[in-house]
């Protein structure tokens, strides 16, 4: 049995994708399965799929913990999540990123096989919108199954009647392009050695090290950053068009607006989730939404629009 375990955020297609593979492993003769693991998160939260296929009958009904193989779609996930967490001796690491694998092994403290593609990139070649086609297409190659024949029927079968013909032509492009384009790129292993992550947590005191009654104060306590659950957008602002009327700040729901006193300075990027509450409520323009891309001075502070 083989088990795939892709990491992605919600509105990535980790989900589809999961599903696509099991389906075309299907037509090639296996058992399978494939399923998805979150709760409630909003688009751009972490959450986890999983795919299994076997030629025997598959008996786990669980998520996968000790995968053989882990894809990640999103290379900001690799300061968030333990992606190799159980991540099996000499399993691959496959991931969307334009890095460079000994960058993606120092990040994910990862010494096994890497590979890495800029799928976004490769999906706008194709005209297809969403870079986990072209990963699940890689990892086929990469895997040795299934055939992109197989691909394209599992393709059908999950899209067929949510996609235009048109859209499917171009994810059936960007399946083709991972396909090919994974098998020019080096299977990378340094020497890192799989180093792991320590757990959110780990370094809490025990209870009988905190003040009395075991109160942990709020300053000791872990406050992760959700910035990385962006929705691929961020806001600037054109200081010179700030009028400081601090509606930004009355409406921002994850108080990411930054103040200096009374005055308006900017955002903590580590906090905006992309919501754009801020930019549809200023009445001067002076807050405009960006990619997530896109280099911002500190506090999002620019002095003319970025193009």
């Amino acid at each position: 049995m083989r088990e795939i375990r892709w990491h992605g955020r919600g509105g990535q297609g980790a989900k589809s994708v999961s599903e696509l593979l099991a389906a075309a492993m299907l037509r090639a003769g296996y058992q399978v399965q494939a399923f998805p693991e979150y709760g409630p998160e909003r688009s751009g939260a972490p959450l986890q799929a999983y795919t299994r296929y076997s030629t025997e009958e598959i008996r786990l009904h669980c998520g996968v913990v000790e995968p053989d193989g882990v894809v990640v779609l999103d290379e900001s996930l690799l300061g968030e999540v333990d992606v190799t967490a159980g991540l099996k001796q000499g399993g691959l690491l496959l991931v969307n990123s334009a890095s460079t694998a000994a960058d993606i092994a120092r990040a994910a403290g990862y010494g096994g096989p890497i590979v890495c593609l800029d799928a976004g990139s490769l999906a706008a070649e194709a005209g297809a919108r969403h870079g986990n086609v072209v990963m699940v297409g890689a990892l086929a190659l990469l895997e040795g199954k299934p055939e992109l024949e197989e691909l394209y029927s599992g393709l059908d079968e999950i899209f067929g009647g949510k996609l235009s013909g048109s859209a499917l032509a171009a994810n059936r492009r960007a399946i083709e392009i991972g396909f090919r384009e994974a098998g020019k790129r080096e299977i990378v292993s340094t020497a890192i050695g799989q180093t792991g992550r320590e757990p959110l947590g780990a370094t809490l005191r025990r209870y009988d090290e905190l003040a009395l009654g075991g109160v942990l104060p709020a300053e000791a306590a872990g406050h992760p950053h959700t910035g990385s659950w962006r929705t691929e957008v961020k806001p600037q602002v054109v200081v010179d068009r700030c009028v400081n009327c601090l509606l930004c700040w009355v409406n921002c729901p994850d108080a990411a607006v930054v103040l200096h006193g009374t005055d308006f300075y900017g955002f903590d990027h580590d906090y905006c989730k992309g919501c754009e509450l801020c930019s549809e409520v200023c009445p001067t323009g002076a807050i405009e939404m960006v990619t997530e891309r896109t280099k911002l001075p500190a506090f999002g502070r620019v002095e003319e629009v970025l193009t």
